[in-house]
């Protein structure tokens, strides 16, 4: 049923002639009309209202009401949870905890807005995840969610062996470093305290080992008491690459901290390669370089004449290659970080930190390798104060009157300069800039902490039961796990977009309950989805999220929450 028009009124284009009309089939199954009702002549702009009373008729999801009559009465997460949630399935992680029901939101909420434990139990109703899982959180204890942390920490050799398995054949370079993080709190048995990386030593920590690939995947990851030290974690590590995870050929990237003879040993006899570095300290004792050329090395004059036997790498790195017995060493000496020692020394001719006692000068200096160059004199003096009834009292302090040795600086600046990669690969199987490029991206690594983080929040931890701080660790790995995974996605894609701007992008399209005042109507949708929400699906391989077909199941599971 529908309305026609048969023409306008002679001279008055703005009224019809119409008529209600249904559509039928004769006997020879012929299409015809039949008229029910000769409305004669009425204004068009009538006539469109009687179409959509008509329309509203024939399809009983079309309404008519007034635009004042239409509310919005519930918003849940939808777009960027989907997504991630699309992730974790990717990883086949949701068959692994198919019979948990915190671990996903507490893993997800940690990418969007990270929250505590019982904060989770709380957020994870405003999302579309309860209606994704098909869990209802409703009259659950908010307190289980620690339950299944007691549970998640004995799963963690598992979740790590199901990684490394999807990963398996992009481990042949690895690279491994280890953080801490500082606790509110001091009752975890794991926390201690020890050389503290958040510049944190008036906190209580824990130690985290991390090993990633090449592509930013985490597959291993330990929790170790707080004052354990870099270097002797290595021995375990290599134990456990080669034992749990039957790898029986890779190359192992870490940073210079972790080097003694005795690790780099137990390497070679494990069979595992290894790219690495020397402290600064340690590479006079080797005797295979000149050092001496560094002390006068004047950044104003040509660069390759001060240089002899050097090659260049780019426009900051200069390497000479050395080798002794199996191993070889590539002294790099990098310009850039010159130029940064030269200006925080600049900088320290200010007198930063007047009020500070000589104890803490010193200690400031020295940490920073800077008690050769700068040498100072604290001077007192004295501050008139004025009272609050106007009279006037003395104040002694001091003032740090600084000395800076040219010479030392000289010295000084270029030797921090320097760097040794060093690898027992054959340049056969690993040319030399290849190596020092190799140890140049462990960036990934430094980088997945810094998300880690900053960005899930693994800090301050202030849980207290050790197996739940471990797995605490273990929900924001994962988490970590799904931000490098889009952010993969993103590298290989036309977008010039960070993991945060499109979380921040999808965060906006919302499942939506609307309803119709005095009206016993509902509807749910979506938000109407943007270019850059499309793109972002298609991207990350999950379009299909915003097919009605899909979200429509979940929807219709959507609780009313009246107004």
């Amino acid at each position: 049923m529908y309305l026609k028009c048969s023409g306008n009124r002679p001279g008055d284009d703005s009224i019809g002639y119409y008529k209600v009309v249904e559509s039928y089939r004769n006997k020879n199954n012929e299409v015809r009309q039949r008229i029910l009702l000769n409305l004669g002549a009425i204004p068009h702009e009538k006539a469109d209202i009687l179409k959509a009373l008509l329309a509203a008729y024939r399809k009983p999801d079309v309404v008519c009401t007034s635009l004042e009559d239409i509310l919005v009465t519930e918003h849940k997460d939808y777009l960027d949870i989907t997504v991630l949630y699309h992730l974790w399935q990717k990883w086949k992680l949701d068959k692994l905890f198919a019979d948990f029901k915190f671990i996903v939101p507490m893993v997800i909420n940690r990418c969007i807005d990270p929250k505590s434990k019982i904060g989770v139990t709380k957020w994870v109703g405003k999302t579309i995840l309860p209606e994704i899982m098909d869990i209802s959180y409703e009259n659950v204890n908010p307190f289980a969610i620690y339950n299944e942390l007691d549970q998640l920490n004995q799963m963690e050799e598992k979740i790590q062996k199901h990684l490394f398995h999807q990963l398996e054949k992009k481990t042949d370079i690895l690279f491994y470093d280890i953080t801490s993080t500082y606790f509110e709190g001091e009752s975890c048995i794991l926390c201690a305290r020890g050389y503290s990386r958040d510049h944190r030593q008036d906190k209580k920590q824990i130690v985290i080992a991390l090993v990633i690939n090449e592509m930013g995947y985490p597959f291993y990851w330990k929790v170790l008491p707080g004052n354990t030290q870099d270097v002797t974690t290595m021995v375990d590590l290599a134990e456990t690459l080669k034992q749990d995870f039957k790898i029986k050929k890779c190359t192992l990237i870490f940073d210079r901290g972790m080097v003694s003879d005795d690790n780099l040993y137990f390497l070679r006899d494990k069979n595992m390669h290894f790219i690495t570095a020397l402290d600064r300290d340690q590479i006079k004792p080797l005797g295979l370089f000149d050092l001496s050329i560094f002390t006068e090395f004047d950044l104003s004059k040509n660069i390759e004449e001060q240089l002899p036997g050097f090659q260049k790498y780019d426009d900051s790195l200069y390497y000479q290659e050395k080798q002794k017995g199996n191993t070889r060493y590539i002294l790099g000496f990098n310009l850039d970080i010159i130029k940064k020692k030269n200006k925080e020394l600049s900088q320290a001719k200010k007198s930063r930190n007047q009020e500070k006692l000589r104890k803490q000068l010193d200690k400031e200096l020295r940490s920073k390798g800077m008690h050769k160059v700068i040498h100072y004199q604290l001077v007192e003096y004295k501050i008139p104060v004025v009272r609050k009834d106007n009279t006037t009292r003395t104040v002694r302090s001091f003032q740090i009157k600084p000395e800076i040795r040219e010479k030392e600086v000289k010295k000084a600046t270029t030797l921090f300069g320097l760097s040794c990669f060093t690898t027992e690969l054959d340049k056969k199987e690993l040319k030399t800039d290849k190596v020092i490029a190799a140890y140049r991206s462990k960036y990934l690594i430094e980088q997945s902490f810094r998300v880690i983080k900053n960005m899930i929040k693994l800090r301050p931890v202030y849980l207290t039961i050790s197996e739940r701080v471990q797995a605490h660790v273990t929900v924001c790995i994962l988490s970590y796990l799904l931000l490098m995974t889009m952010d993969n996605m993103l590298k290989n894609s036309e977008l010039n977009l960070s993991v945060s701007d499109a979380l921040a992008e999808l965060s906006d399209c919302k499942a939506n309950t609307i309803e119709i005042k005095n009206q016993d109507k509902l509807i749910r949708n979506i938000t109407e989805p943007t270019f850059i929400q499309k793109k972002l699906v298609e991207t990350f391989g999950c379009k299909k999220v915003l097919r009605k077909s899909f979200y429509k199941k979940f929807l219709e599971k959507m609780e009313v929450k009246k107004m």
